[in-house]
């Protein structure tokens, strides 16, 4: 395990949960230990971050004031370090995942895939699109409630890229520069060859030059990013909580 990689990682982490629910309107702070988003943001965003192994205390507190501040049903607490306790708070583990870390990107990497695009997307639409890709799977209400909105286009920190076939985007990925390193999010392949989302990664890479990738993944997604993407360092581990109010485990 790396520490001071998973603290960068968490960090980064953070700060994109930050951009995202930022752009949703929802109130956000960096306190020393923990990043906190004061309402309830889109989905799969939590309202807590860790930042520090050492600021459980601070954390707990926050915790608890989250619980009188929101007291409903379903946000929660992304535990960088998996360290904390929450069973006796009302909430339940929902994932166990690793922070990963990629090796600096092959110039191959960025080589187009049997005639696919790989582009950088740029516009309202285009990100729509990419969205629309991005929930395949998800239920129709689901997929009906934006998530990602164009105001994190102009973020120069944030970019998404696509692979496309013609025009249907078949794979892409979500990145954001913070934390000394570049985050690597919200990746989907539409195919069985994995490898064609590569060069998203060296698009990410050559936007922001200098700076390791990095990522967290459950069990089931370690071998499409291990075998298929090069991220080969596990740096940490992690916990994501749902509040559960009174229905404990």
């Amino acid at each position: 395990m790396d520490d001071e990689l998973a603290v960068q990682a968490a960090m980064n982490n953070a700060l994109w949960c930050d951009a995202v629910c930022r752009a949703h309107g929802v109130p956000t702070l960096f306190a020393d230990d923990a990043w906190v988003g004061r309402g309830i943001g889109p989905r799969f965003y939590p309202n807590l971050v860790t930042l520090s192994v050492a600021g459980v205390e601070e954390q707990m507190r926050l915790v608890s004031e989250l619980r009188g501040s929101l007291g409903v049903w379903g946000w929660g607490v992304k535990d960088s370090f998996k360290v904390l306790d929450l069973v006796p708070h009302g909430f339940r583990s929902v994932l166990d995942g690793q922070w990963v870390c990629g090796r600096e990107v092959d110039v191959s990497d960025g080589r187009p895939v049997r005639g696919l695009s790989t582009r950088r997307v740029d516009s309202a639409d285009g990100l729509r699109g990419w969205e629309s890709a991005w929930s395949v799977g998800q239920s129709q209400h689901e997929r009906t409630v934006r998530v990602f909105l164009p105001a994190l286009l102009e973020d120069p920190d944030i970019a998404f890229f696509s692979v496309m076939d013609g025009p249907e985007v078949v794979a892409g990925l979500a990145a954001n520069r913070g934390g000394g390193v570049i985050g690597v999010t919200n990746l989907f392949i539409r195919s069985s060859e994995r490898w064609i989302v590569r060069p998203c990664l060296a698009l990410a890479a050559a936007l922001w030059p200098g700076l390791l990738l990095v990522g967290y993944v459950s069990d089931k997604e370690m071998f499409t990013l291990h075998r298929w993407l090069g991220f080969r360092d596990i740096v940490g581990e992690l916990r994501v909580w749902r509040f559960v109010g009174d229905d404990r485990p």
